[in-house]
């Protein structure tokens, strides 16, 4: 549907491996939204993964789409986790890459960011380098094994 275009190849990525992510890892958390944002056109895609229940839907598009506005607002920074402010509902889960504001909400928190890296990596939007990399500002526990799971 999308070719390959960086935002087909991120949501292809999504698409091939959210249910074994979220099997693996989701801890009963399996459905959100995707939020896939043009760097240079700020043409914005949201897509939704799962069965999402409807008390949950507005929740987690609004909290999608504002993690990567988040991280729009603050150039320097590689993730939404680096201006994480649990009293104002701003969490991580967003990340950077050179042409695209990538970002997920619904599963736990960290799942989200490590979800995110990995579906960048594995639509070569950055390296799996660069994915570690970020992975490194959260600490994020659930990164080695998404990347084993999505690359």
């Amino acid at each position: 549907m999308f070719g390959q275009s960086p935002a087909g190849r991120l949501i292809e990525a999504c698409d091939a491996r959210f249910d074994i992510v979220t099997r693996t890892l989701g801890n009963g958390k399996t459905s959100g939204f995707l939020c896939v944002r043009s760097t240079a056109s700020k043409a914005m895609i949201l897509k939704p993964y799962g069965e999402i229940p409807n008390a949950k839907r507005h929740r987690y598009s609004t909290l999608s789409m504002e993690k990567s506005t988040r991280l729009e607002a603050y150039p320097s920074h590689k993730s939404s986790w680096q201006s994480r402010d649990v009293e104002l509902n701003r969490w991580g889960g967003a990340v950077r890459t050179p042409t695209m504001l990538v970002s997920f909400s619904g599963l736990p928190e960290l799942l989200d960011e490590a979800l995110v890296l990995a579906i960048s990596a594995r639509a070569l939007l950055i390296t799996e380098f660069q994915a570690e990399d970020i992975a490194r500002i959260s600490n994020n526990p659930f990164f080695e094994q998404t990347m084993r799971l999505v690359i």
